[in-house]
């Protein structure tokens, strides 16, 4: 059975020990990181096509905290997260893999997420979500 991720549904993902909530991407924001990637006399292209792609994706973090103990959030500008936000999430030690799955958005949300090979990205889960009726017993 194929499963429909609606545009403005918030799916959670568990990578390791962090859950990202991402979001499927616009046409206009599957273009824009394409003509990022397609840029081959710009050195920094991939990495800017990066940085949308987290951008663009990703809706919410959790189980991440601060240096100082605080529990780190996300900040938003509109509908897409702060470029500090981007740069904060790039640090992580988990930010290859929230990479690979935002660029899997590309292709849109199934399960597993897969990267460019059409191999399951490993560390990467979407958390399914209960059902009503199993919510209801």
């Amino acid at each position: 059975m194929t499963i429909l991720y609606m545009p403005d549904e918030k799916v959670p993902l568990r990578i390791d020990d962090l859950t990202v909530s991402v979001q499927q991407l616009t046409m206009a924001q599957k273009a824009t990181i394409i003509e990022k990637l397609t840029q081959a006399n710009n050195p920094m292209a991939l990495v800017d096509a990066s940085r949308l792609a987290v951008k663009y994706g990703v809706k919410g973090l959790d189980g991440v905290t601060l240096s100082n103990g605080t529990p780190y959030k996300v900040e938003f500008e509109g509908e897409i997260l702060s470029d500090k936000s981007v740069d904060a999430i790039l640090c992580l030690p988990q930010s290859d893999k929230i990479q690979g799955a935002c660029f899997a958005l590309l292709k849109g949300l199934v399960n597993p997420l897969v990267d460019a090979n059409g191999k399951p990205i490993p560390g990467v889960e979407i958390i399914a979500a209960k059902s009503k009726k199993a919510a209801k017993n």
